[in-house]
């Protein structure tokens, strides 16, 4: 769950792009060509403002990666506002750097260092906007524009080191990471209409990069697409008959020739249980463990499965 949760400070920044993304995005005929994504979420949030687009700061504060006590202390990115001199100072987790800004001015302060911006911190309506590719590079992020979709990604730090997990991790630690990240519909989303909290998460045998998701009477097939976004290509809803879906959306994907599962119904019982899938459709157990932990995630139901070997990704794993 996305966390705009900010105590009486209301900050924003100002995400310039320059070169071709900036041309690109500013011919967009209207705001809906375009897309901005923070760390997997699709911010809503931005505006124009000439060449540069505008998000909300606080899309940072996003605790999801960690357990509710650890948050404070394990944020990826934290801030601090001055109303009084119109100053704000920004950190990254590690505390490493410093980064200070003060409003009208076309420079910050890196460590005690100036730098130069690309534009110069505003207050607007009472609001604070700072370049994003600033703040990106000054903090050891990513930005990225896909041309072809008219996108922009950002990624802070923390998410940078999680996306390398999915790139090139093992099976178990890239599908907990996949789990982890917001999904993206690029159709219409089917929300469920049955009761109940049964959930069960299907990835292919040896693969991370997609996965299966079934809540109540919807199935969804998501995949982690070129963008690093989990992307929902297809759901249906399932009918009466298990075995037939009587609303669909999307491409829906081809049968599986072999896939792992893991069920589990958070937060009624703790239990998890987990098998493969033969392409007949047959399941066989191959184990159960529990969760005891207060705050649990889909991610929070992923083990390894005994002799599966990875066979998507950057760099294979062939651990078991």
């Amino acid at each position: 769950m996305r966390k705009w949760l900010v105590a009486a400070l209301c900050l924003s920044l100002w995400f310039g792009f320059v070169g071709t993304a900036a041309q690109s995005a500013q011919a967009a005929s209207s705001k809906s060509d375009v897309k901005v994504y923070l760390n997997g979420y699709d911010i809503s949030e931005w505006k124009w403002e000439n060449n540069y687009i505008m998000v909300p700061l606080f899309a940072f504060d996003d605790y999801s990666y960690f357990d509710k006590q650890d948050k404070k202390d394990k944020q990826d990115i934290t801030y601090n506002w001055d109303a009084k001199n119109k100053t704000v100072w920004v950190y990254p987790a590690d505390k490493t750097k410093t980064v200070k800004l003060v409003a009208d001015e076309a420079h910050a302060s890196v460590n005690g260092k100036q730098v130069n911006l690309d534009a110069p911190v505003r207050i607007i309506d009472g609001h604070t906007y700072v370049p994003l590719r600033f703040i990106s590079e000054a903090l050891g992020g990513k930005v990225v524009w896909n041309e072809a979709k008219k996108t922009a990604v950002i990624r802070t730090p923390e998410r940078v080191k999680r996306d390398e997990v999915i790139r090139t991790g093992s099976l178990e630690d890239a599908r907990k990471e996949v789990l982890r990240l917001p999904t993206v519909y690029p159709n219409r989303e089917l929300l469920p209409r049955a009761e109940g909290f049964a959930v069960s998460i299907q990835f292919p045998e040896g693969e991370a990069l997609r996965y299966y998701y079934s809540v109540k009477d919807i199935m969804s097939y998501v995949v982690i697409n070129s963008d690093g976004l989990a992307e929902v290509i297809w759901q249906g809803r399932m009918g009466s008959n298990s075995d037939k879906f009587i609303e669909e959306f999307g491409k829906k994907p081809e049968q599986e020739d072999r896939a792992v599962y893991f069920s589990h119904s958070f937060p009624v019982q703790d239990a998890v249980t987990y098998g493969k899938i033969g392409g007949d459709g047959s399941t066989t157990q191959l184990g159960k463990f529990e969760v005891t932990k207060s705050l649990r995630s889909h991610a929070d139901a992923i083990t390894a499965i005994p002799g599966e070997k990875r066979t998507d990704g950057e760099q294979i794993d062939n651990k078991a």
